[in-house]
């Protein structure tokens, strides 16, 4: 293991809820009729611009775009609801400066780095990658090529934390390890 590849949403947190609250508030305040239980089936398992197309299908781009700006806003007055792995932050934390450590998500850059800082996570990475760093998102390998490229490491060399079918088969279809990370609800 030369490199730990970490998927964020599942894996390292847990943001369901507090994404949700805020896709339903954003859209909320447009007025625009929506189908809720299919909002609720798609966060958290596509990235925003699939996503709000599924959902709103008869709003542009660029109406998409304004609901996953405002979304972002909103989303970052709610991280205190956002859980975080505790066990898997030992795990890395144990691994830091031994392997280059990379979090690779289909969240924006946006939400994310405000997330990490709320949670005294942002010095756990050597590197970040988004949706605003790829092209193609999970189940496409792209993700976890660019980190590891960035990294300067090879595929078979790296480590992937995942939660996710989606995520474990773009893990992979690139070629590294899988490990499969669970949470436990001890409450």
């Amino acid at each position: 293991m030369k490199a730990i590849l970490v998927d964020l949403d599942g894996t390292l947190t847990d943001t369901h809820a507090a994404n949700l609250a805020a896709y339903k508030a954003a859209i909320d305040e447009t007025g625009v009729v929506y189908d809720r239980p299919l909002l609720e089936r798609y966060v958290g398992r596509l990235a925003w611009k699939p996503m709000l197309a599924n959902v709103l299908p008869d709003l542009d781009e660029s109406r998409h775009f304004a609901i996953a700006q405002r979304k972002r806003e909103i989303y970052a007055g709610l991280l205190d609801m956002v859980a975080v792995n505790d066990v898997l932050v030992s795990f890395l934390r144990m691994h830091q400066g031994k392997v280059p450590i990379a979090l690779v998500t289909s969240a924006s850059r946006g939400s994310v780095e405000p997330l990490l800082r709320a949670k005294a996570l942002d010095d756990v990475f050597s590197l970040v990658i988004t949706s605003d760093d790829v092209e193609r998102q999970k189940p496409d390998p792209e993700p976890y090529a660019r980190a590891a490229l960035s990294l300067g490491v090879a595929a078979a060399d790296c480590v992937v934390l995942e939660d996710s079918d989606v995520g474990a088969a773009a893990a992979k279809a690139f070629g590294a390890q899988v490990w499969r990370v669970e949470w436990i609800n001890a409450g």
